[in-house]
């Protein structure tokens, strides 16, 4: 969080992993930081689903999901 997001290529989505809301409360960041993580991310023009995921309990949509794994599953292959 000291550094600017847009400079480090990747630490917008790890920001996001990391701040994102998930409705545990021992998971959840506290709010404050969360609140500065938010800040941060909009100043980097993050994607407004990545902003939602730090302020809503959202389910990772399958882009999201690929960049947070690495890589992609074979077409048809599901969790």
């Amino acid at each position: 969080m000291q550094k600017d997001l847009r400079t480090v290529d990747g630490a917008a989505f790890a920001a996001v992993q990391l701040a994102r809301l998930t409705g545990d409360r021992t998971r959840d960041l506290d709010p404050d930081l969360r609140a500065r993580a938010l800040t941060q991310l909009q100043a980097a023009k993050a994607p407004d689903r990545w902003l939602r995921m730090v302020t809503e309990v959202i389910a990772l949509e399958a882009e999201d999901e690929a960049r947070a794994l690495g890589d992609t599953l074979p077409i048809g292959l599901k969790f």
